[in-house]
């Protein structure tokens, strides 16, 4: 199920969650990264509805210049590259689609990119990758009294040497730990929940071209119940539509996909994580930057 896959990887494990199948107004930061009446580059990121594992150095390209084009730092997208290319090095030869490929026909890892990274010396999770490209996008005034129980495999894997983002770990922390939230499904509740965690924290995202996306997994388990970022991604607006950029799991593939619309991407994302209304949990809450994600 897909709840066990979200719940097992991101809770026991700390990890971003594999997909069993494959089927917007940002809050206001303390210093806007880009002007809203700023022109989009337009960055020819292929047609909707295809993705690539940035299993080549020309799938790599047209990514990165489209995340440069979106104002992430080109330091910080250098570092993004070099993580891809450290899996990629690695992996089986043809294990990684290279070319624009429907998503249809998109399967989680057979097993060949997993049993590969454990030959990697650091290994990212969705949360790792997003905060290596945005974390110039997010502030946290007041990050204390984060619960990151759940992140220590996250933090293992920071500390290796080089050291990424360390300095910045609080933020990393208070973004990613688990928010106190009601037991039964009431989705407006939830958003609430989120929101106010956000505001205590006062947790902000820059506006502009590149957004944050995050899949929160609401948690039961317990008798305190918890939404949790099981699965985030980087959505850029690149001119010619929008593209999505994620680590699946800690062994598993990067993906680049283009979609049409944010309503096309809700619906990648609920028929990843979305076990539907027949179980006791609520379904995903899907946010852009500080906000329910629109569309």
């Amino acid at each position: 199920m897909k709840k066990l896959l979200a719940t097992g990887l991101c809770l026991a494990l700390a990890a971003c969650s594999a997909p069993t199948s494959s089927p917007a107004p940002t809050s206001s930061p303390t210093a806007e990264s880009t002007s809203a009446s700023a022109q989009v580059a337009v960055i020819d990121v292929g047609e909707p509805g295809t993705f690539t594992n940035l299993g080549s150095e020309e799938s790599l390209g047209k990514v990165t210049a489209a995340l440069a084009g979106a104002g992430l730092p080109q330091a910080d997208v250098d570092t993004f590259a070099e993580q891809v290319r450290s899996l990629t090095a690695v992996a089986p030869k043809g294990s990684l689609i290279a070319s624009p490929t429907p998503l249809a026909n998109a399967k989680a890892d057979d097993g060949t990119v997993s049993a590969a990274t454990g030959a990697q010396q650091r290994l990212t999770n969705c949360r790792i990758t997003v905060f290596t490209l945005a974390h110039s996008l997010i502030g946290a005034g007041k990050p204390a009294g984060a619960d990151a129980s759940q992140l220590f495999i996250d933090h293992e894997q920071i500390a290796v040497a080089p050291k990424l983002f360390a300095s910045e770990q609080p933020t990393f922390d208070v973004l990613y730990g688990r928010v106190p939230t009601t037991k039964n499904k009431d989705e407006a509740k939830r958003i609430a929940d989120v929101e106010k965690y956000f505001a205590d924290h006062t947790i902000t995202f820059a506006s502009g071209k590149a957004s944050v996306i995050s899949v929160f997994i609401h948690d039961t388990l317990d008798a305190q119940a918890y939404s949790f970022i099981g699965h985030t991604g980087v959505l850029v607006d690149a001119g010619s539509g929008l593209l999505f950029v994620e680590k699946l799991a800690f062994d598993q593939p990067y993906r680049a996909i283009t979609f049409a619309s944010r309503a096309d991407l809700a619906k990648y994302l609920r028929g990843m994580y979305d076990d539907g209304p027949n179980v006791d949990y609520g379904s995903p809450l899907i946010f852009e930057n500080g906000k329910p994600l629109a569309g």
